[in-house]
């Protein structure tokens, strides 16, 4: 077995991204794990909600990373525009309101993240006292979900937004502060967005159950 680190994204590169290649490995019978069980179709316990919701947890960190460098900036900000609403970028209610909504952006993120890890913590716990109950699951799944529909829409935003409140010296290549929207941009790929949305609307309109695929 040859794992390769070839992965050359644009960002986040701690998330099992590469090729590996298996040459002559031997796979018995009992070590082929089943995402569904034949007798039921029901899913088996599983920890794909959780695996999604990590990815979640990581830009929701990456957001409060962008929450504390935006409020920095502006506290460093001495100079302004002549037709700026306050001479002092500080006090300049613009740049304020700026801050605030990421700010507002990461803690509402940590929030979401915090309740969907309830519902995930209730199924896994019930499976461990050897009562899996896929309804748990599926509940786990769609918290999970509805974090990560929520969560890349507005983290890409203010880590955009974190340049506004830094003004033209924020885009210093010295200042590596385009990580974070890089670091997010990779991370929201892993699982596309709009296919989580689908689904959700798809469960709430027609009664359709999510995707049970193993990493839905």
């Amino acid at each position: 077995m040859t794992v390769v680190d070839d992965w050359d994204g644009i960002g986040q590169h701690r998330t099992g991204t590469g090729s590996t290649t298996f040459t002559d490995v031997a796979v018995s019978d009992d070590e082929i794990l089943a995402i569904l069980d034949p007798s039921s179709e029901l899913p088996i316990a599983n920890d794909a909600p959780l695996l999604q919701l990590f990815l979640q947890a990581l830009i929701t960190g990456i957001l409060f990373s962008v929450a504390d460098d935006a409020a920095t900036l502006l506290r460093s900000r001495t100079r302004s525009f002549a037709h700026a609403p306050d001479p002092s970028p500080r006090h300049d209610p613009i740049l304020l309101a700026t801050v605030g909504e990421i700010d507002a952006a990461a803690h509402v993120a940590r929030a979401a993240v915090l309740a969907a890890g309830a519902d995930i913590e209730a199924a896994t716990l019930a499976a461990r006292r050897g009562d899996i109950d896929p309804e748990l699951f599926d509940r786990a799944a769609v918290a999970a979900a509805r974090v990560k529909v929520h969560v890349d829409r507005v983290a890409l935003p203010a880590a955009s937004s974190l340049f506004e409140a830094g003004g033209a010296s924020s885009a210093s290549r010295a200042r590596n502060l385009d990580r974070h929207w890089r670091n997010i941009r990779t991370i929201t790929l892993h699982n596309p967005t709009s296919y989580k949305a689908v689904a959700v609307g798809d469960l709430l309109v027609n009664g359709n159950p999510l995707p049970r695929n193993g990493y839905f």
